[in-house]
C-alpha cells in the first residue's frame, strides 16, 4: 500500500483556496455563470453522454502535482454558447481552461512564496473513470445552469519543502491579459 508523504497541510489548504479563487475568477472573465457546488451530480458516470478530461502538471522546488478538470460535453457546449462561440472541440477548450486555471494558480501562489512551472495540458474523451491518487487531492465542483465542472488538485511535497520568502523588490507577476513589453 502506497501512502501519502508527510505533508505542509496548510500549504495544501492554501493551495486549494487559491484554486477556487482562480476558477471563480476564469469564469467570471468569460461572463459564465458558475458557483461552487458541494455535490456532484456524476460528471462521467453516463455512459450516454460522453465526458471530456484535461490534464495539466506544475512543478516546484520539493512539490510537484497536476490540475484534472473533467466535463461532459454537454457542459463544455454551454461555456461556448455563453461566450458566443459556435462550435469547437470540446477536449480542446476544457484542455485551455485548464490551462488558463492553472496559469491563474500559479499567478496566485507566486506572492504565497510558492512558484511553480506548468506543462502543456493533455486532453481525451470518452467514458471515464479516475482512480484515486496516494498524494494529497481535492474536487471542486463547480456549476452553471444546466452544466457541471469537476476540478481536481493533486499535490505532493517533499520532506525539504518550504515557501519562499518574498522579497519586498520582487516586482508583481503579470495578471491574465495584461500586456508584457521586452
Amino acid at each position: 500500500m502506497v501512502s501519502a508523504p508527510a505533508v505542509p497541510n496548510p500549504v495544501f489548504q492554501l493551495i486549494v483556496s487559491q484554486l477556487e479563487a482562480a476558477a471563480m475568477e476564469l469564469f467570471d472573465a468569460y461572463r459564465i455563470a458558475v458557483r461552487k457546488s458541494e455535490v456532484a451530480r456524476g460528471v462521467g458516470a453516463s455512459a450516454s453522454e460522453p465526458s471530456n478530461l484535461a490534464v495539466v502538471g506544475f512543478v516546484g522546488e520539493g512539490i510537484r502535482g497536476s490540475l484534472v478538470m473533467v466535463a461532459r460535453e454537454s457542459s463544455v457546449l454551454a461555456w461556448l454558447e455563453a461566450m458566443g462561440e459556435t462550435s469547437a472541440d470540446c477536449a480542446d477548450v476544457l484542455g485551455e481552461f485548464a490551462n488558463m486555471l492553472l496559469g491563474r494558480l500559479k499567478t496566485r501562489l507566486i506572492p504565497e512564496g510558492l512558484p511553480v512551472q506548468i506543462s502543456t495540458p493533455t486532453t481525451g474523451s470518452g467514458n471515464l473513470r479516475l482512480s484515486i491518487p496516494p498524494v494529497l487531492s481535492k474536487w471542486l465542483v463547480l456549476e452553471g445552469e444546466d452544466w457541471e465542472l469537476r476540478i481536481r488538485i493533486d499535490t505532493t511535497f517533499e520532506p525539504q519543502f518550504a515557501l519562499r520568502e518574498r522579497r519586498s523588490t520582487e516586482a508583481a507577476p503579470a495578471q491574465a491579459g495584461e500586456a508584457i513589453f521586452f
